[in-house]
């Protein structure tokens, strides 16, 4: 009988398994020797050679115990190794640390004496043939279970490299970053290729600091940094300096491929910017109405070039706290007012492709969409890059994204910042969220690429990339908003002439309680346009139902002036709904009405 040949995806989907089958009967778990469980390093590693050659993390050998009060740590050369022998059993192997290098947090172990038995290996591929978009598994055991847990694996693909400083030795990279997800007890573990061969180990995850645009993504030690410490060794000369394996082919490699060319080509017009300000974004935030504290990323943002003449756009949370959006009834400290956080913006310099610069300034920020826009004083003859946008159909639900940000500054970097995910919803226009009329998206987010480009397969532009609600929402953690780039041509003009939307006003006054009745229309407003009358019940305005006077207050908190709203109200027992076309008034204190 004849099979029915593989479809692309299920033949990606059978290089993906090839690899991870590959590396993970060579994937171990490290722990010090005969050290009792509560004090000892718990760190995984990987088999690199048939003669019992391992790479862990530097904690492997580690014990740590209290003594006088006072925290105890030492590192031992004999490590007790566990190698996976199936599903539930694993055999032990004792090995002694040969070499340890602590720049990079990385051991070199060897088991002693070998086994009759031949051990499982993983080749060494090269990390300078790596690029950005390209897959990256990482394997590892979270969960030690005395060593018989298999260990997991996570894929991903490679967000950004960190070069080496000048002099450094060992390929070009000093490390690696990944969007695989790395967790607590994986540091050490192998990171393969499609392949399953390995371009490097984990270092750990980065925690969200305030100057550290890599943000909650895997740290990965590249291979080819590890070889130039370790073929030092005579003992290992032959495992170091061995040629690295072939590129691989496949389905799964033309995709990652595809990913890296997107990102290339949307790259240039992603432009990094150097913000100058009076004081810090204030990192207080919202959560259910209370006020919380939100670390916030100090260093150069993203943005888009929108012409090429100098107009930029970036996300608005760049700029200024977008607290009171997010939760218009939120009592926001004056440090955290969104006007507050645009009047401290100071200069801002464009940090060009070419390596130039040019300064910039604040023209208008759009509150309804959440961006800023930018104008650059380009020097005589210099033009920005501006992508294509995506066509309509591209559009569309389980459609791939690929979020491409530029935090680097005047550092400059060959490759964008990438993270990949797909289209998950479109959220309405008229809902009662900030991110009305904007497509969410998986692909991760954190402060340093919000403001960059959402892009598609062929590096087309589909909108902004952006965050609304990191207290909520968390970052990096599946929920990050495309602001369509449609609606930002749209909004083009008005804010070229400084001129952005404004809070909408309906113009009218409840009493004290809670029930949203009217006690007032205000004369001249929106309010008595659309026929409203005191006494009036609001049951509904567009498709929010509103209890309560503060239903009503939020809901039309995320209106501007100029905004339709079909208004429902009960009058004499009986239902109607009045078409609203709100007025516009600076902001002013308990939100717009």
């Amino acid at each position: 009988m004849r099979v029915a040949a593989a479809t692309p995806l299920e033949a990606v989907e059978a290089e993906f398994r090839q690899a991870v089958r590959r590396v993970r009967p060579a994937t171990v778990v490290c722990v010090p020797w005969g050290v009792p469980q509560g004090q000892a390093g718990i760190s995984s590693g990987v088999i690199i050679s048939a003669d019992g050659l391992i790479l862990s993390d530097g904690d492997a050998g580690l014990r740590q115990h209290v003594e006088n009060g006072r925290e105890i740590r030492t590192w031992l050369s004999d490590v007790q190794v566990r190698v996976p022998a199936g599903e539930s059993a694993w055999r032990t192997y004792r090995a002694r640390v040969i070499a340890r290098d602590r720049e990079a947090d990385t051991p070199l172990l060897r088991i002693y004496p070998l086994p009759p038995h031949p051990l499982p290996f993983v080749q060494l591929a090269s990390s300078d043939r790596v690029a950005v978009g390209s897959f990256a598994f990482a394997l590892g055991t979270a969960f030690d279970e005395d060593g018989r847990a298999p260990p997991t694996a996570t894929a991903g693909i490679v967000a950004a490299f960190e070069p080496h400083a000048r002099g450094g030795a060992g390929g070009r990279h000093a490390w690696l970053y990944v969007t695989a997800g790395v967790n607590r007890g994986v540091n050490g573990g192998p990171v393969v290729d499609v392949a399953g061969r390995l371009v490097g180990t984990v270092s750990s995850w980065v925690e969200p600091e305030p100057d550290q645009p890599f943000q909650y993504l895997g740290k990965v030690v590249p291979i080819d940094r590890l070889r130039a410490v370790h073929a030092r060794l005579r003992s290992a000369q032959s495992t170091f300096t061995a040629p690295a394996s072939h590129v691989a082919e496949g389905r799964a490699r033309a995709l990652e491929i595809t990913f890296g060319a997107a990102a290339r080509r949307a790259g240039p017009s992603v432009l990094s910017l150097t913000v100058s300000r009076r004081r810090p974004i204030s990192n207080r935030s919202p959560f259910e109405q209370v006020d919380t504290r939100v670390r916030r990323w100090q260093g150069p943002i993203s943005g888009i070039a929108v012409t090429s003449d100098g107009w930029i756009v970036t996300a608005l949370y760049n700029l200024a706290n977008v607290g009171t959006l997010v939760e218009p009834l939120w009592g926001a400290p004056a440090g955290a007012a969104l006007a507050t956080g645009l009047e401290d913006v100071g200069s801002i310099t464009v940090h060009l492709p070419d390596g130039g610069s040019a300064s910039a300034r604040l023209v208008a920020h759009d509150r309804r969409l959440g961006i800023a826009l930018l104008k650059a004083d380009l020097p005589v003859g210099q033009l920005l890059d501006v992508l294509e946008p995506a066509p309509r159909e591209v559009f569309e639900e389980g459609r791939f994204v690929l979020a491409v940000g530029n935090p680097y500054g005047p550092r400059r970097h060959a490759e964008p910042l990438l993270t990949l995910g797909m289209f998950s919803r479109r959220h309405p226009d008229d809902a009662a969220a900030p991110w009305r009329g904007t497509w969410q998206t998986d692909a991760q987010a954190f402060d340093s690429n919000t403001g960059g480009a959402a892009v598609d397969l062929e590096g087309r532009l589909l909108g902004l990339f952006t965050l609304w609600y990191p207290a909520r929402h968390g970052r990096s953690s599946g929920i990050a908003f495309v602001v369509p780039w449609t609606k930002i041509l749209d909004a083009l003009p008005a804010l070229q002439r400084g001129r952005g939307p404004v809070p909408g006003f309906l113009g009218v006054r409840f009493p004290r309680g809670r029930e949203p009745r009217l006690e007032a229309v205000l004369p001249g407003t929106a309010a008595e346009r659309a026929g409203l009358l005191p006494g009036d019940l609001i049951r509904r305005v567009d498709r929010e139902e509103t209890i309560s006077v503060e239903d009503v207050v939020i809901v039309l908190g995320f209106r501007c002036g100029g905004d339709r709203v079909d208004v429902t109200i009960e009058r004499d027992g009986m239902l109607r709904t009045l078409p609203v076309r709100l007025g516009a008034r600076e902001d002013a204190p308990g939100g717009p009405r």
